[in-house]
């Protein structure tokens, strides 16, 4: 037991075992006699909708999200040595998500779509 640094007595955890199973199984794929896989994440679609999932599965995606770090940190680094200074910009997005405060609303009147500012996520 401790106090933290509001005054909030809690337990302080040193090992965590988790004694539950997963509520939904990875879609590993199954083959019948005929030889046809059945149950396997093999639409486009789902793959990307379940990325979790996709990357659990299938062992050839797993360097993609490697790829494109250093894809998009080469211009980057370019622009940095080069004393360019990188910064959020505001965007809309068509459903509200993010942050708790209350959201800047606008109307899109070239697409009659109500859309909402996205919140930032850091500032440095």
């Amino acid at each position: 037991m401790f106090k933290t640094k509001t005054g909030e007595i809690t337990v302080r955890v040193h090992q965590l075992t988790l004694l539950t199973k997963a509520l939904r199984p990875l879609p590993l794929g199954k083959e019948d006699a005929s030889g046809v896989k059945h149950g396997e994440l093999s639409d486009p679609e789902q793959r990307y909708r379940q990325r979790y999932a996709d990357l659990a599965v299938h062992p050839s995606p797993r360097g993609l999200p490697a790829a494109r770090a250093i894809v998009t940190a080469m211009p980057r680094a370019s622009l940095d040595a080069r004393g360019y200074l990188e910064v959020e910009t505001p965007v809309l997005q068509p459903l509200y998500g993010g942050a708790t405060a209350r959201p800047f609303v606008t109307q899109y009147e070239a697409l009659d779509a109500t859309m909402y500012l996205r919140s930032p996520t850091s500032c440095t």
